[in-house]
């Protein structure tokens, strides 16, 4: 009687190993799914819906600087949030929303073929400059900070001498240096497996343009200049819901009609603000 009582606890105490094992093991499968989520030599940025760019924003400005125009624009969008002024998007099906999507498309597969990608423990610690500086003809420079960045390029010749050059790079202060290109040439993992994914289909607001990979230190009155005909201009600060560690700066471009949008769509393709090529694409639901 007295084996049958100890028998329990001894048999516990025989599965701890086991489960640690199994803990173990979790984390690793964790891990490893982080990495190929990350693991990407693509420079595709994660399209937010516009209540995304709301809800993650913590920092704003609207143009003109009215205060009392500035308190009315913020209860609307606040308004949007809330879901009792939902922003009307294009039919998936209409011949504009696939029009305007291959446009998009065509730019980013444009923008990947300059863009080159390195993942580096020490990119982390650097600065923009000093980053840039790894490679002469580096026209600008997006990073994260997980030591993910992607040098843009004013050609793909140039991108593609620097790729040559990088790659003979094995590290950076010590630690190890991944080097690949961008898009439908990037060698790396997850970009094999993106490919075969189908992006989600977001209604597109066509009053809306979003701007993305601008310097720092842009103001709105900057962008209210380039985007003369703008009813107003947000800058947000956000963090992908996706990628917790991942934040981003960008524009809302708010037209008040689809005319005035599409023209400043066509008209920003090869759009530059401070010096630095940046993307413009319409806003979604």
């Amino acid at each position: 009687a007295k084996d049958k009582k100890v028998a329990p606890a001894v048999q516990a105490k025989a599965q701890q190993p086991q489960k640690q094992n199994q803990l173990v093991t979790a984390v690793q499968k964790k891990k490893e799914k982080e990495t190929l989520k990350f693991e990407s030599g693509s420079d595709e940025d994660e399209e937010l819906t516009d209540e995304e760019m709301e809800d993650e924003s913590d920092e704003g400005e609207v143009l003109p600087q009215n205060k009392a125009k500035a308190q009315q624009q913020q209860k609307q969008r606040e308004a949007t949030t809330n879901g009792s002024a939902k922003k009307e998007g294009l039919s998936h099906q209409s011949a504009k929303y696939k029009a305007i999507v291959a446009e998009e498309d065509r730019r980013r597969a444009e923008r990947d073929k300059v863009t080159i990608f390195l993942r580096c423990e020490a990119l982390q610690k650097m600065t923009e400059h000093e980053i840039k500086s790894l490679h002469p003809d580096t026209l600008s420079v997006r990073t994260n900070n997980k030591g993910y960045c992607w040098l843009l390029f004013a050609s793909e010749p140039t991108a593609e001498k620097a790729l040559a050059a990088l790659s003979k790079k094995t590290a950076i202060s010590g630690k190890e240096l991944y080097v690949d290109r961008c898009g439908a040439k990037a060698q790396s993992k997850s970009e094999k497996i993106k490919k075969g994914k189908a992006a989600p289909e977001r209604s597109i607001i066509p009053t809306e343009l979003v701007i993305s990979n601008f310097p720092p230190a842009t103001t709105t009155e900057q962008l209210q200049v380039i985007f003369p005909t703008a009813k107003s201009v947000r800058i947000v600060t956000l963090t992908a819901k996706k990628n917790n560690f991942r934040r981003a700066t960008r524009a809302a471009i708010d037209f008040g009609n689809e005319a005035d949008a599409k023209k400043a769509f066509d008209k920003a393709a090869q759009i530059k603000v401070g010096g630095a090529p940046v993307d413009v694409s319409y806003g979604r639901v």
